[in-house]
This record gives structure tokens, C-alpha cells and sequence, in this order.
């Protein structure tokens, strides 16, 4: 799910709905949803504009465990 938030951003779709959509199916397979962010890679100022390497960050609640974890979001045509 993370994996198709990135592409769809680095695709140029409007990054709000593309957030709220993976929150959206975050909050559908797991049983909770801490957060999704998506932040700037060297800074980690909340990101609003993909010119620069940003990552999505993400935790979820499965049972007992807390999952977490991120992936890198690329300006198209540049590599992370």
C-alpha cells in the first residue's frame, strides 16, 4: 500500500487524496492506523511538493504488534 501511494505521487496525482486513499486501505487491513506522513528525506519537514526525495511513513497496529515502516518518494525521472 505504500509502494502504490509513492508511485501514485511520484506520478504527479494530488497528493491529499493519494494520502487520504492509503490511509483509507491502511485503516481496511490492519486494525489501526498511527500514522501516515509523508516528509522530506534529509529534513523530515512534512512534505507538500514532490521537487526533492521525500519517504512515506507509516505505523499500523496487527494484534498485538506494531508495525512500522517507510519508503522512499522520488521526483519522476530522478532516483532516491
Amino acid at each position: 500500500m505504500l509502494q502504490e501511494a509513492a508511485g501514485a505521487l511520484a506520478s504527479g496525482a494530488p497528493p491529499a487524496s493519494t494520502l487520504d486513499d492509503a490511509r483509507r486501505a491502511l485503516g481496511d487491513h490492519f486494525d489501526a492506523l498511527h500514522y501516515l506522513e509523508w516528509r522530506d528525506a534529509e529534513t523530515l519537514d512534512r512534505a507538500t511538493l514532490l521537487d526533492r526525495s521525500s519517504r512515506l511513513l507509516a505505523a499500523v497496529q496487527l494484534g498485538t504488534t506494531r508495525l512500522i515502516d517507510n519508503v522512499a518518494v522520488s521526483p519522476a525521472g530522478k532516483t532516491v
